[in-house]
């Protein structure tokens, strides 16, 4: 009679349980949820209870949990981890959960000895760097886990492992939101925006298309503001210098503006102050919310064009014709010039819900998307035409005017 294990889970299933208890092995590591983590790991025993890799991750998982509840947890951690040796001493990951277990008892000699046999059977150096700022980070050590952190990063850029690069942005939004509490919300923004895979500007990017780098606040490929029903993300278009509407655009960010119902919707205190440093995606539910700037000024130029672009979109609706943002243009003689942007004219609500039934993207839009729930995602483009095309542009300023509609700009391109 076959194992068990190699056998298929259910009488209608296509793989067998060996094989499901492999990929609920792998799956645990991008859920978020403890409590969700623990849920799979369980099953996973349940189907191959001779298997010590559930039992290493069970005592990881638990490791991270509230260091008050220490004295309760540390004989199931003890337990756990000496399962996973006994059951899979040739596994990097039971050795790791022994070396948290040890850490948790102080005996810092024997942990450091079961992290370096982690290494000899084959744990990555980027994933011994990163599960050692993880150990840390549990243990409110954090200096010690930005050092591990920054030695983690050089390796990360060539990993091609996809659980890996979510573990370091769990590490990076903790080192992100450690520095918000600290009040040093300018570098925690940028290990946020770092975190969400916002990449460098090419360097052969044409000038045309204006550098946004410095003033992106949030990500295109996670969710930026919390909505009632979908958060859905721009993931879905294309990333880097791309062609829409006939003008090529540098995507790899966005700039989202307020709106008037934002200006006040929390006060300033210590709790709104932990999200102040727009932690997306993941801890979105309630980022920026209340810090979306109402205006962006000095966005550098120095170049003439004949027509300038803006690839952009906007939360809720307003009325046709409503202005809901201007540009200003300020030219190298000092005169400047003004762009309104209209709702209904040339831009509308980013989202439609499908609802009663499915809708259609607006014929206008630059780019558009319909999401595997019918959804429809779409952006705009704003042409405006120089009438002073042989006078250099030196700077351009996006303001909101703080309507119910909050617009958002994803990209700036000059014609030449």
């Amino acid at each position: 009679m076959s194992d068990p294990v190699e056998r298929p889970f259910a009488p209608d299933a296509s793989i067998p349980a060996a094989e499901l208890v492999r990929q609920l092995m792998r799956h645990t590591l991008s859920v978020y949820a403890t409590q969700d983590r623990f849920e799979l790991l369980k099953m996973a025993l349940a189907l191959d209870p001779g298997n010590g890799l559930p039992y290493a991750h069970l005592a990881c998982c638990l490791a991270g949990r509230d260091p008050a509840s220490l004295y309760f947890t540390l004989p199931r951690l003890d337990w756990w981890s000496q399962e996973a040796l006994r059951l899979a001493p040739d596994h990097p990951r039971s050795w790791w959960a022994r070396a948290i277990y040890l850490e948790r008892c102080n005996q810092l000699e024997e942990a450091n000895l079961a992290k370096e046999r982690a290494r000899e059977f084959g744990l990555p150096e980027a994933a011994f760097w990163l599960r050692s700022t993880a150990l840390l980070l549990s243990q409110d050590r954090l200096t010690g886990a930005r050092d591990t952190l920054e030695r983690a990063l050089p390796l990360m850029a060539s990993d091609p492992d996809s659980i890996r690069r979510v573990q370091l942005r769990r590490a990076l939004f903790a080192w992100a939101m450690d520095l918000a509490q600290r009040d040093a919300f300018p570098e925690a923004r940028q290990l946020a925006l770092r975190a969400c895979g916002i990449a460098d500007r090419q360097p052969e990017t044409p000038l045309s298309c204006v550098d946004l780098t410095s003033l992106y606040n949030a990500p295109i490929n996670s969710p930026w503001i919390w909505r009632m029903a979908h958060n859905w993300d721009l993931a879905p278009l294309e990333k880097g210098v791309i062609g829409l509407a006939g003008t090529d655009f540098d995507v790899r960010g966005l700039i989202q503006f307020s709106r008037g119902s934002w200006a006040h919707y929390f006060r300033y205190d210590e709790w709104s102050k932990y999200y102040r440093v727009g932690v997306f995606g993941v801890q979105a539910e309630a980022a920026f919310r209340f810090e979306w700037p109402q205006q962006v000024s000095g966005i550098p130029v120095g170049q003439p064009c004949r027509r300038l672009h803006l690839l952009l979109g906007t939360h809720d609706q307003e009325p046709d014709g409503v202005v809901i943002a201007n540009v200003t243009v300020h030219y190298a003689d000092g005169q400047t010039n003004q762009i309104p942007i209209h709702y209904g004219t040339h831009v509308r609500e980013w989202i439609l819900e499908a609802l009663e039934k499915l809708p259609d993207p607006d014929p206008r839009a630059a780019w558009s998307h319909r999401t595997h729930l019918g959804d429809v995602l779409q952006l705009f483009v704003r042409s405006w035409e120089n009438p002073r095309p042989e006078i250099a542009i030196d700077r351009l300023d996006l303001q909101s005017t703080m309507t119910e509609s909050a617009p958002f700009v994803v990209a700036i391109t000059l014609d030449p």
